[in-house]
C-alpha cells in the first residue's frame, strides 16, 4: 500500500480547494459579521450551519467582562436579558445553583462556573414554553473560562433541523 504525502495531494483527503463540502460531511461554526436585528447586551453573533438543514442554531455573546471575580457586570446583564425573555416566553426553566459549598457566594462566581461547582444557567423549550415553530430553544447562560475573573452572558436559540421548513419556509 502507498502511502501518498499530504503536500502533495491536488486534493487533500479527497476535498477540492474552495468547495463546499456535502451535506452530510460537515457542521460549521460560523461567524456572524452583523446581524438585522441586534440586542444592545450582545457584542457579537456566531450560528452552527449544516449544508442539509441551514442554520439551526444563533448565539449572542455580550462583551467579556474582565477582572470581576463575582461576575456582577455579567449577572446584571444575565437579569436585565431574562426578565426580557420571561415576558415574552413565560418562566424558564433555571440552573442557578453552587453545588460545591467550598466556593465563597460572590467573590469566587467565576471560578466556581470554570470548575463546574456552579451553573448560570435559565432555558425555554417548545412545547413547554410559548416560543414560535421556527425556534425549538433558547438558553441564557454565563460562562467562564481562560480565567477565574472573566465573565461573559451568551443568548443561544435553537432552531428545529427538518429541511422543509428551512429552504421552504413551510413545516
Amino acid at each position: 500500500m502507498k502511502v501518498l504525502e499530504i503536500e502533495t495531494m491536488a486534493n487533500p483527503f479527497g476535498i477540492e480547494a474552495s468547495s463546499t463540502v456535502p451535506s452530510g460531511m460537515a457542521t460549521y461554526d460560523v461567524t456572524l459579521h452583523s446581524v438585522p436585528e441586534p440586542h444592545p447586551a450582545f457584542k457579537e453573533y456566531s450560528g452552527i450551519w449544516k449544508p442539509e438543514n441551514g442554520l439551526v442554531s444563533i448565539t449572542g455573546k455580550s462583551e467579556t467582562f474582565r477582572e470581576d471575580p463575582s461576575a456582577s457586570e455579567a449577572r446584571r446583564i444575565y437579569a436585565e436579558v431574562k426578565h426580557e425573555l420571561t415576558q415574552l416566553y413565560g418562566q424558564p426553566f433555571e440552573d442557578e445553583e453552587i453545588s460545591d459549598e467550598d466556593w465563597p457566594e460572590d467573590l469566587g462566581f467565576c471560578s466556581a462556573i470554570e470548575n463546574g461547582a456552579r451553573s448560570h444557567t435559565c432555558d425555554w423549550d417548545l412545547g413547554t414554553h410559548d416560543l414560535t415553530d421556527n425556534v425549538q430553544n433558547i438558553m441564557l447562560t454565563i460562562v467562564s473560562d481562560d480565567g477565574d475573573e472573566k465573565s461573559q452572558v451568551w443568548l443561544e436559540f435553537g432552531f428545529p433541523e427538518c429541511k422543509d421548513e428551512v429552504t421552504t419556509g413551510k413545516g
